[in-house]
């Protein structure tokens, strides 16, 4: 039995439990992973003697090592967006790397690092208290920064266009910029000094957009990599790196890199820039491949369907422009369903709608060809969040099989992508939370009156729209990890 280290982003289920269901599915390995109660919560850091404790209790008799450079430098995602450490004390943190790699120099180590989002709204949930009053005003002012580096606009336009912004924003510009800087000064460390102690190095961009903060850290990244003659992909997402690593780890442990090939509803699918996103969906796609372990081709029995309008997307529950009439869905269905029934290893990234699969796509899939004989689902939060975790899965099955975590974990897909975020997130964040005084932000507690009406809510919908997992699979537990509705946390049982 072969161990694998897991440090995840932070403690929320699809960074904590995911990534470890997932390693369920690879029979001959096992991963350990630090205890719940010793991680952190949202703003709050998970101690750093936890984390390198953790890691150095493992390294000796582990052969794989899966970490967030993120967690443990700051000790989460949030608390890398809120912290006031130093350079000299950060890189002292990173001499971790070092030490496990000299307990075992045979260990393998996955590392991701975030670039640092810069949101295109004014909310402190997940940001410095600050941003709450002036993030809209930061992003566009890191807009136009952005745009004036590139020769965009001029040195006029840019002082008048921004004067109102940093009016707006004052000394908190300095703060925010600092810690950009800070963040950006640590992957470039690693980059020159730490690098060789890893064998795959990922840089996800968190929720980015075509100009601003996170485009000028990317280009400055770039110029780090190219410099020091590192390779690392630069590419959309975050919270399904960890699944990905692991694919990626297990890929590389049996030497095995699958080819695969992509079908899109249309042509002009590929072309389309995903909301928070800032490249076109094959672009991503390509990277994503290369991370997983896959090899793409123009033709493979191994098949990823790519559920994406041909322009714009918008968030779920919201109305469907005319690029979702484009793709012709019913046409789509049918090539996935004749796919399934030729035996084909079929992997579906539903990134149609932001933050939630589309449920009737799947329903009607799932008319045709049971959902158990598609080798992986996704359709949740961001484009690249369902990208990975589709990928993930469908790796992990072709290199191991079916068996009953792949079951479960297909399972546990629809109930949340679908279920819960493509129909009864909506329902409750606009008509059982405010009537109760609730709101999506704010849910409560976790095991609160709102989150045994979600549960409720959910049986319903699955019992009534997917009968085949109702038939084998009931759920169990049913809670709000971070007490709003953005994300559930959910177990099942089998029935």
């Amino acid at each position: 039995m072969k161990k694998i280290i897991y440090l995840p982003l932070d403690e929320r289920p699809c960074n904590f439990e995911l990534p470890y269901s997932l390693s369920k599915c690879a029979v001959g390995y096992k991963m350990v992973r630090p205890q719940k109660s010793k991680m952190g919560l949202m703003k709050t850091p998970t101690s750093f003697e936890n984390n390198r404790e953790f890691l150095l209790k493992n390294a000796g008799d582990s052969d794989i090592a899966i970490l967030s450079l993120d967690q443990l430098l700051y000790g989460g995602i949030v608390p890398s967006r809120i912290h006031y450490l130093s350079v000299p004390e950060l890189r002292l943190r990173l001499e971790t790397l070092k030490e496990i790699k000299l307990i075992n120099p045979s260990l393998k180590i996955y590392l991701f690092s975030l670039v640092l989002r810069c949101p295109c709204y004014s909310s402190d949930e997940e940001e410095p208290m600050f941003y709450g009053k002036c993030g809209e005003e930061i992003f566009h002012y890191g807009v136009l920064k952005s745009k004036f580096q590139l020769g965009l606009i001029n040195e006029e336009e840019f002082n008048t266009l921004s004067a109102p912004l940093k009016k707006k924003i004052g000394k908190n510009l300095d703060d925010f910029e600092s810690r950009r800087n800070t963040n950006k000064t640590m992957i470039k460390t690693f980059i020159k000094d730490y690098s060789q102690y890893v064998d795959l190095f990922v840089i996800p961009q968190d929720d980015s957009e075509p100009f601003g903060y996170a485009m000028m850290d990317r280009v400055d990244i770039q110029k780090c990599l190219d410099e020091n003659s590192v390779h690392a992909n630069i590419y959309p997402g975050a919270d399904e790196v960890g699944m990905v690593l692991l694919a990626r780890a297990l890929s590389d442990d049996l030497g095995i890199k699958p080819e695969i090939t992509s079908v899109y509803p249309k042509e002009e699918c590929k072309k389309m820039i995903p909301m928070f996103e800032a490249y076109p969906v094959h672009e991503t796609m390509l990277k994503q491949l290369e991370t997983v372990g896959f090899k793409y081709v123009n033709d493979s029995k191994n098949k990823l369907f790519m559920n994406y309008p041909t322009k714009k997307s918008v968030n779920m529950g919201s109305t469907p422009n005319e690029s979702y009439l484009e793709r012709d869905l019913p046409s789509f269905v049918n090539k996935i369903a004749d796919s399934v029934k030729n035996g084909d290893a079929v992997i579906i990234c539903d990134g149609a709608y932001c933050n939630g699969g589309e449920a009737q796509f799947l329903i009607d899939i799932n008319k045709q060809v049971s959902l158990f004989d598609i080798y992986a689902y996704a359709g949740w939060n961001t484009s690249s969040n369902a990208m990975g975790t589709c990928l993930a899965q469908g790796m992990i099955r072709i290199l191991f099989g079916n068996n009953d975590s792949q079951k479960y974990f297909t399972a546990e897909r629809v109930i949340e992508d679908i279920c819960y975020c493509g129909a009864v997130r909506w329902d409750v964040w606009h008509g059982y939370a405010p009537e109760h005084g609730y709101s999506l932000e704010n849910a409560g507690c976790k095991n609160g009156i709102v989150a045994k009406e979600i549960k409720r809510k959910l049986t319903l919908y699955l019992n009534e729209n997917f009968k085949e997992i109702a038939s084998i699979y009931k759920i169990n537990k049913c809670q709000l990890p971070w007490s709003r509705l953005f994300e559930v946390d959910l177990s099942l049982l089998k029935i």
